[in-house]
C-alpha cells in the first residue's frame, strides 16, 4: 500500500506546522479525492516531509506535504523524502501549477531535483553531510531519495497562499500525490545584481576541465563554465578573476591573456579573457569586481635570510619555499600561444619593476584599460591577489604606473587596516596603493545578542568579508550555512569571501580517491592554510550541478536583503521618523528575535548570549567549545523558522510602503 502520511487526515503537531498549512492541506486533499487502490504486487512507497535545514531525514512520521514561505523575485525550496523497502527504480516527481484565487505560478517556474550523497572517494574530513547533490534525474539503486522542489517566485506574483501537488511515481508503485503550499509575502526582493550583502563565490575553469577531461577553452568547457555561473548567480556573487599570471593559488594552469611571440617581443592575445567576460555578463551578471591576478607569492620570492632560517629550522614547508624561489627567478609566468596551431606553452615575461618589464607591461595595461572601458567595466577593475605575503614596494609602484591607481585585493589570516579609523581609500600599501577588498580568516567580529548592542556590518566603509577556510561550507550544519551571511552583516563584516563554487576536489590518487584541488598542482603557489578547500557546487554526470547547501545558503542571503531593507530605515533618523514609533518598534523586535534565533540555532548557550559584540575571534572559538550544536540545530528546525521569515518579509513590505507614502 502506497503511504502518504497525512494526506487524507493531516495530523499536525503545534510546533511543526501552523494552522494555515493545516487548512490548505485539507482543502488540497479534499479536491484531489481519495487515492486509487494499490495495484497488485505494487512496490510500496512512503513519502514524508523533510526540512531543508535538516540533513538527517530522521522523522518519517512527518506529514506528507511541502510547505514553503517566500517573497517575490526570490527562490525558495521544500522537500519530501521518498523511501521504500528496496531500491526505487524509475522515480519521477512532477509538479503542477501553483494556484490561488485568480492567480497562478506556472510549473515552469519550479525546479524538481533529486538529492544524492557525495561519494566516499571524498574523505570524511571534507565530504559534505547527507544527501547534498541535487540532480535533475533520479538516481538508481537507492531506497531513500529526497525530492527537492525549488520555486522561482515571479516578480509579478500575487501575494497569498498558493496550492499545488507534486506527483511522485516509481516503477511498480502507485503514484503518491503530495500537497504543496507556497505562502508568498507582499514584498519583492531586489535583483541579485543589486544586493547589498557581499558574497563572493570563486569559479574555477581548471576544475571543470580536469573533472570532465575537456580541453581548456573548448566549446564543451565554455558550456560548463556558463552552467557554473548560472548556478552561482542567485547568490549575488559578481566577482570574476582574470589570471595574468599562470599557476596561481587559484589553480589556473594558464593565463587568460595569452601571449604571441613576435621575434624578440611578445604581443597579448585577449580572446580568452574576452570570452570569459562575455560568459560572465550573460550567465552570472554584470561583474562588480574584475580582479586581474597580477601577483602571486613567487613573484616576490622569499629573500635569502628567510630561506636560511627555514633551512636551519628544517621547516616542513621548505620544499614549497624553495619552489617559490626557483619560479620567481625566471620572471612572470604566462601562457604563450602559437596562433597557427593553437598550441600553448609556459613562458616568462620580465618582472614588473624592471626596464624590460616596463616595455612589456606599460603598453599592455594601456590596451587593457581601453578594452575594459569599452565594456563599461573600468570601474570594476582591481589588482590581486595579496595574501599573508605581499608585493614589494617597487612592484606596487610599477603596477600603479602601468595600470593606474587601481585598488588591490587581499586574502589573509589578519589585516591590520580593518579596524579603528581605517576607511576606503586609505593607502595601506606603502602609502602608494589602496586595498579595496579584504578577505580575512581570523579578524571576524560577531554580535551575539542585540539586547547588548547592535552592529551593522553591511554599512562598513571598507569592503571586508569573512573567509572561512578549510571545509567550513562543506561540513557545517545547514542551519549554520543558512545563517552565515546574516551572522556577518549583523557583525562587523560586509559579507562572505572566497567561497569555492565549482572548486571541489578533482585531483585523484591511484586508488581513485579525491585528494586535492587544482591548486595542489602548484606547490610554488601554496598559501599554507589559506588555500580554497570548500565548495558549494558539485560534479554532476555531465557538468556542475547545485547542492542543498547552495539552496539554503541562497535563501539566507535573501533574508539578509530583507533585513537590510528594514535596517536602512531604522538606522536613518529621518527615515525612521517616517515609519512612526509603532512600526519601528515592531520591525526591530522581529529583527532581534531572528538574530537571537540565529545563534541559538548554532547551539549558543546562555553565557554566550550575554554578549554583544565579540571583538576577538579567539573569544568566539573558546565560547563555541561549550555549545551543543546538534541541539541548537534541532531547536532551529522545530522553532518556526518559516514563520519568522514570513514576519521578516511582511514587515519589509510595511516599511517599504510607509517610506513610499502609500
Amino acid at each position: 500500500m502506497t503511504q502518504c502520511v497525512g494526506t487524507a487526515a493531516v495530523e499536525v503537531r503545534r510546533d511543526r506546522l501552523m494552522a494555515w498549512v493545516c487548512v490548505a492541506m485539507l482543502i488540497v486533499a479534499a479536491l484531489m479525492g481519495p487515492l486509487a487502490p494499490p495495484a497488485a504486487g505494487a512496490t510500496p512507497l512512503k513519502v514524508y516531509a523533510g526540512d531543508i535545514n535538516d540533513q538527517t531525514e530522521a522523522d518519517p512520521d512527518s506529514p506528507c506535504e511541502i510547505a514553503i514561505t517566500g517573497a517575490r523575485n526570490g527562490r525558495f525550496s521544500g522537500k519530501v523524502i521518498v523511501t521504500a523497502t528496496q531500491a526505487i527504480e524509475g522515480l519521477k516527481a512532477t509538479m503542477s501549477d501553483l494556484k490561488q484565487d485568480g492567480a497562478a505560478i506556472p510549473a515552469s517556474a519550479v525546479t524538481v531535483r533529486y538529492a544524492v550523497a557525495w561519494e566516499e572517494a571524498v574523505g570524511s574530513w571534507h565530504r559534505p553531510v547527507g544527501r547534498d547533490i541535487l540532480l535533475s534525474a533520479p538516481p538508481e539503486g537507492q531506497a531513500t531519495i529526497p525530492v527537492w522542489v525549488t520555486v522561482s517566485v515571479p516578480t509579478e506574483a500575487k501575494a497569498g497562499t498558493y496550492t499545488a501537488q507534486l506527483t511522485v511515481a516509481a516503477a511498480g508503485a502507485d503514484p503518491v500525490r503530495v500537497p504543496v503550499t507556497l505562502r508568498v509575502q507582499d514584498w519583492t526582493l531586489p535583483d541579485p545584481q543589486k544586493y547589498a550583502t557581499w558574497i563572493e563565490l570563486v569559479q574555477s575553469p581548471d576544475t571543470l576541465a580536469t573533472e570532465y577531461d575537456v580541453p581548456l577553452w573548448s566549446e564543451k568547457h565554455w558550456a560548463m563554465i556558463a552552467r557554473s555561473m548560472r548556478l552561482m548567480s542567485p547568490t549575488s556573487s559578481r566577482t570574476v578573476y582574470i589570471p595574468l599570471v599562470a599557476e596561481t593559488n587559484m589553480g589556473n594552469s594558464e593565463t587568460m591573456v595569452r601571449w604571441i611571440a613576435k621575434g624578440d617581443k611578445a604581443e597579448p592575445d585577449f580572446s580568452v579573457m574576452d570570452r570569459y567576460l562575455d560568459t560572465a555578463a550573460e550567465n552570472l551578471g554584470t561583474p562588480k569586481q574584475v580582479i586581474f591576478y597580477v601577483w602571486e607569492v613567487f613573484v616576490t620570492p622569499p629573500d635569502e635570510s628567510f630561506m636560511k632560517q627555514q633551512r636551519d629550522n628544517k621547516s616542513y614547508e621548505l620544499d614549497k619555499f624553495e619552489a617559490r624561489v626557483a619560479e620567481g627567478r625566471k620572471g612572470v609566468p604566462v601562457t604563450m600561444v602559437d596562433p597557427a596551431s593553437g598550441k600553448t606553452s609556459k613562458g616568462f615575461l620580465p618582472h614588473y619593476d624592471t626596464e624590460a618589464g616596463k616595455a612589456v607591461w606599460g603598453p599592455f595595461w594601456r590596451e587593457l584599460r581601453q578594452r575594459m572601458a569599452k565594456r563599461g567595466l573600468e570601474g570594476a577593475m582591481m589588482l590581486g591577489v595579496m595574501s599573508d605575503w605581499r608585493p614589494s614596494e617597487s612592484q606596487v609602484k610599477a603596477l600603479k604606473e602601468y595600470a593606474g591607481d587601481l585598488p588591490w585585493t587581499s586574502a589573509s589570516h589578519h589585516a591590520r587596516w580593518l579596524f579603528g579609523t581605517s576607511k576606503f581609500g586609505d593607502r595601506q600599501l606603502y602609502g602608494v596603493a589602496t586595498v579595496g577588498y579584504t578577505a580575512v580568516a581570523l579578524d571576524h567580529q560577531y554580535t551575539m545578542n542585540p539586547a547588548h548592542g547592535r552592529t551593522y556590518g553591511w554599512q562598513k566603509d571598507i569592503l571586508h568579508a569573512q573567509y572561512w577556510r578549510f571545509q567550513y561550507f562543506n561540513t557545517k550544519s545547514m542551519v549554520t550555512i543558512r545563517g552565515e551571511a546574516e551572522a556577518n552583516i549583523t557583525g562587523n563584516q560586509r559579507g562572505l569571501a572566497r567561497i569555492g563554487a565549482d572548486f571541489w576536489f578533482t585531483i585523484k590518487d591511484k586508488r581513485g580517491r579525491r585528494v586535492g584541488t587544482v591548486t595542489d598542482r602548484y606547490p610554488h603557489s601554496y598559501w599554507h592554510s589559506m588555500n580554497i578547500t570548500g565548495w558549494l557546487l558539485a560534479p554532476g554526470p555531465d557538468g556542475p550541478v547545485g547542492t542543498a547547501r547552495l539552496e539554503t545558503f541562497t535563501e539566507g542571503v535573501q533574508e539578509c536583503e530583507a533585513r537590510i531593507a528594514i535596517e536602512r530605515a531604522l538606522t536613518n533618523e529621518k527615515l525612521r521618523g517616517k515609519l512612526g514609533s509603532e512600526l519601528a518598534e515592531k520591525a526591530q523586535k522581529i529583527l532581534d528575535e531572528r538574530h537571537v534565533a540565529l545563534w541559538k540555532g548554532r547551539g549558543a548557550d546562555e553565557a554566550a548570549m550575554g554578549n554583544g559584540l565579540v571583538p576577538a575571534y579567539r573569544d568566539l572559538i573558546a565560547m563555541q567549545k561549550a555549545w551543543d550544536a546538534k541541539a541548537g540545530n534541532a531547536w532551529f528546525v522545530a522553532s518556526g523558522w518559516q514563520d519568522r521569515n514570513a514576519q521578516l518579509f511582511a514587515v519589509a513590505a510595511e516599511v517599504e510602503t510607509r517610506l513610499a507614502g502609500r
